[in-house]
């Protein structure tokens, strides 16, 4: 039998900040020696469990250098991560360069564009960071949610790239450059396989979208994608523990 696909979003669907952190959760994830970011002791187990019996694929809006960051279970790396919301392919935790030329290629039709965009929002100011993560995106962080709410208002519609924003967060993505392409771009290359997903955000619908089944922590996700098969976490279910238990259960 195939090994599962397991295209999985990081941050708040593996893995939560240590503003939301419990007794007896993991820490995967530090900066400059300060804990970062936690899995639940069950979440991290049961990770662990399925490691060698899927093909986990992290699918993440994560900067390399962030990705890079999270420690997974046993030291392990996964094979095959996509990071910079499919911009960047990693094999091995090594950056894939066919597919990094490919990136340049999507990208370079909205690239001036992307620089008057950011051009206009470091002039506004207000922001913490803007930034380019790995050459393949646009990304703005508010202190507070109101100029975050503001900007996409400004932006929604109004350019060629995709805007979204995520509470103080606000992406600006290139047509071309969103989980889904990837995810169906690399699952060209491995082969037919069963693909299960799992994410959390708006970010994640289009990879949630390219999966034969899908794992959401709210019947609004799953609401974006009619005609889809997913699965929604169980009131009071910590969302994680959800998704690998499930993974797990498909696999007995």
């Amino acid at each position: 039998m195939e090994k599962i696909l397991f295209a999985c979003d990081i941050d708040n669907t593996l893995i939560h900040s240590y503003k939301y952190r419990r007794s007896g959760d993991i820490c995967v994830e530090w900066i400059d020696g300060k804990e970062q970011a936690y899995m639940t002791k069950t979440a991290f187990q049961l990770l662990n469990e399925i490691w060698d019996e899927v093909c986990l694929i992290p699918v993440t809006t994560r900067s390399v250098e962030q990705y890079q960051r999270v420690h997974w279970p046993g030291g392990r790396v996964p094979a095959l991560a996509l990071a910079a919301n499919g911009g960047v392919l990693l094999r091995d935790g090594l950056q894939d360069t066919a597919w990094a030329h490919q990136t340049a290629a999507v990208v370079e039709p909205c690239r001036t564009e992307v620089e008057v965009l950011r051009g206009e929002l470091e002039q506004a100011g207000g922001f913490s960071r803007c930034k380019l993560i790995d050459q393949s995106y646009l990304y703005v962080h508010y202190l507070t949610i109101e100029p975050a709410r503001c900007c996409e208002e400004k932006y929604y519609g109004r350019t060629q790239v995709s805007v979204c924003r995520s509470g103080r967060k606000v992406y600006f993505f290139p047509l071309g450059i969103d989980k889904g392409t990837a995810l169906r771009k690399l699952c060209r290359q491995l082969g037919p396989g069963m693909l299960v997903s799992a994410g959390d955000s708006e970010i994640d619908i289009p990879m949630l979208a390219a999966a034969d089944c899908s794992f959401v922590p709210s019947k609004e996700i799953a609401d974006s994608l009619p005609g889809k098969k997913c699965m929604i976490c169980p009131e009071g279910q910590v969302f994680s523990e959800f998704v690998l238990s499930s993974v797990k259960n498909l696999i007995l």
